[in-house]
């Protein structure tokens, strides 16, 4: 892994995520510092939480509460790496299914093979 990049290992493209929401990746930005961004379909922004990971290459994890439920069933989970200057923060983002929207008061799933 290079100095610059920002990786996302959870959640995955299209996860059904539920509340607590886990967000785990590796890579930093200026002094390790990331933003974890979580919207909504329509772009508004539910929650933003800081994340410090021990260096510029580094496993990251975080835990975040989700509104209950969120406004929409489909959001983003935006990962953006500080810079430390003036300019657009490198940034991935993952789309999601939120598992309480879909489901009020659903804290997991179970998948079932037949």
């Amino acid at each position: 892994m290079s100095r610059t990049e920002l990786r996302v290992d959870q959640p995955q493209p299209n996860d059904l995520v539920f509340d607590p929401l886990l967000v785990a990746g590796s890579g930093g930005g200026f002094e390790a510092t990331l933003v974890v961004r979580v919207l909504d379909a329509e772009g508004n922004e539910l929650l933003t939480a800081p994340v410090t990971a021990r260096n510029l290459i580094s496993p990251w994890q975080t835990q975040l509460e989700l509104p209950e439920p969120p406004p929409t069933d489909r959001g983003v989970v935006e990962v953006l790496s500080s810079t430390g200057a003036d300019e657009s923060p490198p940034a991935v983002s993952v789309p999601v299914f939120f598992g309480t929207a879909i489901v009020p008061g659903s804290t997991s799933y179970l998948l079932h093979v037949v």
